[in-house]
């Protein structure tokens, strides 16, 4: 594949994980806003349980939770395509396949959405990773180049 004056060729297969620490937070921050609120309006005013005992046992929960999601959902980039696996099914996506891509932020995490050719369907690939630069130039070596992978992906995230 011809970019930019170098020719790349690039075999492998990389598997990716959502980074535990944005999960984490994300979860963290939107449970605690809505148990402190909710812990408020029903018993009042109580210092020890609303700052000591509901942000403790949530930081167990969340800390579960983003355990269990980031284990739960991955997803491979590699030269056939793109690989996303969750506890239930599998998806597998061409590079040829892939009609367009758009940059999105949800809920302060930054996200991938690739859109398959003739399908209604499109996949929701998360930037929050740990080997974000890796995964970047995967992206960027293996994707149609006509989708502008490098321009949607920022080079630090």
């Amino acid at each position: 594949m011809a970019f930019d004056g170098v020719v790349r060729i690039c075999l492998r297969e990389e598997d990716f994980r959502m980074a535990f620490g944005d999960m984490f937070r994300l979860l963290f921050t939107l449970t605690l806003l809505i148990t402190e609120v909710f812990f408020y309006s029903v018993i009042g005013f109580q210092p020890i349980v609303l700052f000591l005992m509901v942000p403790a046992v949530l930081v167990v929960l969340c800390g579960s939770a983003s355990l269990l999601i980031c284990w739960a959902f991955h997803f491979a980039v590699g030269p056939e395509g793109l690989d996303c696996f969750s506890v239930s099914r599998s998806e597998h996506m061409d590079w040829s396949g892939v009609a367009s891509i758009r940059r999105v932020s949800f809920l302060g995490l930054d996200w991938l959405i690739l859109r398959e050719r003739g399908q209604s369907r499109s996949i929701w690939l998360p930037l929050f990773v740990g080997r974000y630069s890796v995964l970047r130039d995967l992206l960027v070596t293996f994707g149609d180049p006509r989708c502008r992978w490098d321009e949607q992906l920022p080079l630090a995230a």
